[in-house]
Parts: C-alpha cells; sequence; structure tokens
C-alpha cells in the first residue's frame, strides 16, 4: 500500500513539472499510465494533470478531467475547478467557464476567490462585461474580497466589451476601495480607452500613473499610442514614442508609423522608422506597410521604391496589404 501510495505521489508531482513546463500530453500520458496499472490516482495527482491542461489551453481535455473525477468516486475540490475554468477561458469558452462555475455551485462546492477570477478573466476573454461585473458582486455576496485581480480582469471585461466608462468606474472604486492599483490594472484601464478610441482619457490615466509612481509597461504605453493613432493625434503618438523608446516594441512603432503616414507626415513616419532600426528592432511587414502608405500619402514615390528595394534586401516579404510591384508604385505616386 505504501507503495502505491508512493507511486501516486511521484506521478503527480511529475505530472506538475510537466504542467509548468507546458507540456500537457506527458502529463496526461502520465496519469493514464497510473490507470493502466490499476492504480486509481488521488484528487491532487488529477489536480495536477487539470491544471497542466489548463497551462497548454486544453480546455476539452480538462473538462474531461473534471468529469473523471466522479467517475473515480474522488471529491471534487475548488482547485480543479478553478483550473477548468480557468483553461475554458483561456480558449474564449466564457459560456463552459460559467457553466463550471455554477456546478460547483450545485454540487455545494463553494468558490473561491481563485475561481471567481478565472471566471472573470474568461468573461474578459468572451467581452462579457455585464457578467464581469456581475460576478464581481457575486465576491462580495460569498463575504471574499475582491482584489486587484479580479478588479483587472473586470476592466478588461469592460474594455474588451466597449464599456470604457464601466471601466474606468471600476478603476475608480478600487482606488477608493484604497486596492493597490499597479501596472496592471492602469494597463487595463489604458486598453479600456483605445479600444474606445477615448485618447484624451488613455492620455489622462498615463500621465496619473506617472503621478502615483507606477512605471508603464509596454503594454500601457502600446495601448496609450493606438488610442491616439484612432483618434488622429500623430503629435501624441509621437510624443509617446519618444519618452519611452527604449521600453517599447515594433508594435508600438509601427502604430507610430501609422499614426503620421495616415496625415500625410511622412518625414516623422520615415524617421520613426529609423528609430525602430537605430534600437536594434527589425522592422517587419506591417512597419515597411505603415511607411510605404505614408510616403503614398505624401506623394514621395521615389521614397517608397527604396523602401520597397530595402525591404527586398531585408527578406521581408511583401503581402497583400501592400499588393504586387506594380500597384504599390501606382498608389505612392
Amino acid at each position: 500500500m505504501k507503495h502505491y501510495l508512493s507511486l501516486i505521489l511521484f506521478h503527480s508531482a511529475a505530472m506538475s513539472a510537466c504542467g509548468s513546463c507546458g507540456r500537457w500530453q506527458q502529463a496526461l500520458l502520465l496519469l493514464s499510465k497510473l490507470l493502466g496499472v490499476r492504480l486509481r490516482p488521488d484528487v491532487i495527482a488529477l489536480n495536477a494533470a487539470i491544471s497542466a491542461c489548463e497551462k497548454g489551453e486544453q480546455w476539452q481535455q480538462a473538462l474531461l478531467l473534471l468529469r473523471d473525477v466522479s467517475e473515480l468516486r474522488l471529491e471534487l475540490n475548488a482547485i480543479g475547478c478553478s483550473a477548468g475554468i480557468s483553461a475554458c477561458g483561456k480558449c474564449g469558452q466564457w459560456q463552459r467557464a460559467l457553466s463550471l462555475l455554477d456546478e460547483m455551485r450545485e454540487a455545494s462546492l463553494e468558490p473561491t476567490l481563485i475561481s471567481y477570477n478565472a471566471a472573470i478573466s474568461a468573461c474578459a476573454e468572451g467581452e462579457q462585461w455585464q457578467h464581469a461585473l456581475l460576478l464581481l458582486s457575486d465576491v462580495l455576496e460569498a463575504n471574499l474580497e475582491v482584489d486587484v485581480i479580479g478588479c483587472s480582469a473586470g476592466i478588461s471585461a469592460c474594455g474588451n466589451g466597449g464599456a470604457w466608462r464601466q471601466g474606468l468606474s471600476l478603476l475608480r472604486h478600487m482606488q477608493g476601495a484604497q486596492l493597490e492599483l499597479g501596472v496592471v490594472s492602469y494597463s487595463a484601464g489604458v486598453s479600456a480607452c483605445d479600444r474606445a478610441g477615448q485618447w484624451q482619457q488613455a492620455l489622462m490615466l498615463l500621465r496619473e500613473m506617472g503621478d502615483v509612481r507606477v512605471q508603464p509597461n509596454v503594454a500601457s504605453y502600446g495601448a496609450g499610442i493606438s488610442a491616439c493613432e484612432k483618434g488622429g493625434q500623430w503629435q501624441h503618438a509621437l510624443s509617446l514614442i519618444r519618452g519611452a523608446r527604449s521600453l517599447l516594441d515594433v508594435g508600438c512603432f509601427n502604430v507610430g508609423v501609422q499614426a503620421c503616414g495616415r496625415d500625410g507626415h511622412w518625414q516623422q513616419a520615415l524617421l520613426l522608422l529609423s528609430e525602430l532600426r537605430a534600437l536594434r528592432l527589425e522592422p517587419d511587414i506591417v512597419s515597411y506597410s505603415a511607411a510605404v502608405s505614408a510616403c503614398g500619402n505624401g506623394w514621395q514615390w521615389q521614397r517608397a521604391l527604396l523602401l520597397l528595394a530595402e525591404m527586398v534586401e531585408a527578406k521581408v516579404e511583401p503581402d497583400a496589404i501592400l499588393g504586387s510591384p506594380k500597384e504599390r508604385v501606382k498608389r505612392a505616386h
């Protein structure tokens, strides 16, 4: 008996290690080996396998394993259910995530804060901001303390669902509740403003981050630059890039090039492309597409041709965004 328990514990630890490395297939293989020698895994082993599937974004496998819990006459627990909810959420299966949360309640298993946060994150992925806010209310009714993780996910849900006002209201509620706001919460707020094209609000949040000594990250700046681009505010987009150039990635510069080029400021667009290279970042197809478009809007067909030649030299393949060589030159001219 002691040998069997040791074997199960060993397999559980091995499955957890596989999950941490994203090797969900190996975790399931280890579980099948236990079953193959007629050893009934305990709930810890099953939770390890479910968590591995969650990290590997294998929601169907996670749900199948949760069904195995009852078949093996094991007691369902919040750890496995929370991992299953998270797996569903990561794959955009928000309905199944909420169904699993309901199943926990029906089984008289009280959802934990981790369970609720996983469900709220699932709603964020599915752009279901109303459900996310209802879940935050459920957290309070369950006498649990709403935390930064859940609120940040709620703000993301509002932003993804186009409810930027509700997202900012939740951010202000967090401040009133004296929750420590970090870069994740603020970034979610800036992203919500970006999706709604509210560039003034996005810039206000970025300034506020500086006031409270929260260092914006690439996601914060990227959302702010994107909001300015949507609002036709190329100067503000340029100012954000210049103020944080060493933190930014290619995507942020690309949006800046697009913002400048859209209004015919091809010189600024090409300057950003040069700065991109100076930071040892490789321009991609979007970078060149935006720069060629900027030259086209500024009637700089010769510069557009030089960019196309540079693309060939850099082995960046033109795609449907740019069209055929003849069409690109024609548009630039």
